[in-house]
């Protein structure tokens, strides 16, 4: 998804705000800070803001690490033979 349909479609669920122009930079700030969580990941980046393009990660795969889910695997294999 490009960074232009991404604000488009964020504008669209958050609604008109009063001062569009401040509104435009906070939302270019949550979307850097939505890559720096690892939820977008850049595919084709660009000297302007506007024509970057982002890959929308999955939740889990972009905040859980398989070591993880191995861990969280083994509690519960653990718990089910404790029962």
């Amino acid at each position: 998804i490009s960074h232009q349909e991404l604000k488009e479609q964020i504008e669209l669920f958050l609604g008109e705000k009063r001062d569009q122009l401040r509104f435009l930079k906070e939302l270019d700030r949550y979307i850097e800070r939505v890559v720096k969580l690892g939820f977008l990941k850049i595919a084709h980046a660009n000297d302007q803001l506007n024509k970057q393009v982002y890959v929308i990660r999955r939740l889990i795969k972009a905040r859980i690490t398989v070591d993880e889910l191995v861990e969280f695997r083994e509690k519960l294999n653990t718990y089910v033979e404790s029962l």
